[in-house]
């Protein structure tokens, strides 16, 4: 019969423990690395600030009183209603200025009065509508993302509230 003394039931439990050690923290690593690895691909994947900078940008031409929103006698901003003597590239060149060279927004704006069929279109950023058109929905630098939403909205015609609808396209160049 063999006997196992102390010394060695000792040592193999020793060895026993440090090898369970290693393989917890081997566990523990890999775990880790999973869920690091996961939160990295969900938020890369699903933050995409293109649609909200296009919101903010439909919304201050609305409802900005520097862009196209409409004034009372008393100078109050009337909130959907667009002044139609403001609607000019020019009103919006000052209102949404990004400097000289404006690499980060393009738009088009067509107003479609309801009762006559009538159209008025704008370009905002023209040179940079004209070049990111051709691009809008190419992947990668070089490429360009479009974003469209349309209101309904009241134009003054010179004192005359006329129901339209504005069709807004707005193109940022993929970052």
């Amino acid at each position: 019969m063999r006997i196992i003394t102390q010394d060695k039931r000792a040592q193999y439990h020793s060895t026993i423990n440090q090898l369970h050690f290693v393989m917890r923290m081997l566990m523990l690593i890999f775990v880790a690395l999973s869920v690091v690895i996961i939160v990295r691909k969900f938020m890369i994947l699903s933050i995409d600030t293109g649609p909200l900078e296009s919101n903010i940008l439909i919304n201050r031409l609305i409802y900005s009183p520097d862009c196209l929103a409409d004034r009372d006698s008393l100078l109050r901003l009337r909130p959907g209603i667009i002044d139609l003597e403001r609607f000019t590239e020019g009103t919006l060149n000052k209102c949404l200025f990004y400097g000289d060279q404006n690499d980060f927004a393009a738009g088009n704006l067509t107003l479609l009065f309801l009762e006559t069929d009538q159209r008025h279109e704008l370009l905002y950023n023209r040179q940079g509508y004209l070049l990111l058109k051709p691009r809008a929905g190419a992947e990668g630098p070089g490429g360009a993302r479009s974003f469209s939403d349309w209101k309904y909205v009241l134009a003054n015609d010179k004192g005359t509230l006329r129901k339209a609808i504005l069709f807004i396209e707005v193109i940022l160049p993929n970052n």
